[in-house]
């Protein structure tokens, strides 16, 4: 009777295991609902303004999250884009959701960050997802991702591909030991024009320093010309000098 007893009670936490960070999120396919909310209203000239200093600024915003498993909403979210080629779009703006960036602990179906990639020169937004996919089909390690419309301030911006981040969350569903670097790979820094259209580099960390400016190319002093020796006048030419009249020798 002790028996019978004692092993469904220890098998039961095996049976109810938790599900990882994100699991809800990205388990199977769905186009989520993302309304984002700034109480500025020219917050876009605010995060290009950040984008273009080449900082990681990020604004105050609130946002309400619709998936297949309900609706989340959360007062306070740190929100700024991302990109690179992709921040040429003049509306359609890749961005990232960061969900502790202002409360500590809060999270996204246990994630504490999302991207939201504008899918550049992709008119099908399928690339992105199909190659993620295809890597976790190999055994590669790769972000997940599933599709989302976003809304600002009550306006359609667009459908977005909506992608894991890459973090210490994703390392410890991935990687046994997560003690290391972790680096991110990046384009050169942004540069931005001063008035009068002179360019400086980005002041944001890690920017590499500046070069000084081009100076032409100078060839070093060679040593002094000589000059070429004329040839002695003969004794005759000399004799006719000294003889000819003064005038003549004028």
């Amino acid at each position: 009777m002790i028996r019978s007893l004692a092993l469904p009670l220890f098998a039961l936490p095996l049976l109810t295991s938790a599900q990882g960070a994100g699991d809800e999120l990205f388990t199977g396919d769905q186009v989520i609902g993302i309304a984002l909310t700034f109480q500025q209203p020219n917050y876009m000239d605010s995060l290009n303004a950040y984008y273009d200093a080449g900082g990681e600024q990020w604004m105050l915003a609130s946002v309400t999250l619709t998936d297949n498993t309900g609706t989340y909403t959360y007062d306070s979210v740190g929100v700024r884009l991302k990109g690179n080629s992709s921040g040429s779009l003049p509306v359609k703006k890749s961005m990232k959701i960061d969900f502790n960036k202002y409360v500590s602990g809060q999270k996204y179906h246990g994630l504490k960050k999302i991207n939201l990639n504008n899918g550049f020169n992709d008119p099908t937004m399928l690339r992105e997802k199909l190659f993620f996919d295809f890597c976790h089909e190999q055994g590669v390690l790769a972000p997940r991702a599933v599709f989302g419309n976003l809304t600002i301030n009550n306006t359609l911006i667009g459908f977005y591909g909506v992608v894991e981040q890459v973090d210490t969350d994703f390392l410890d569903r991935w990687v046994d030991d997560t003690n290391g670097n972790l680096f991110k790979a990046g384009d050169k820094p942004r540069h931005r024009r001063r008035r009068g259209g002179a360019r400086s580099r980005s002041s944001s960390p890690g920017a590499r320093p500046e070069r000084p400016p081009h100076r032409p190319h100078r060839a070093r002093p060679g040593p002094p010309r000589r000059r070429a020796m004329r040839p002695a006048p003969s004794t005759d030419r000399r004799q006719a000098a000294a003889t000819a009249p003064r005038s003549a020798r004028a």
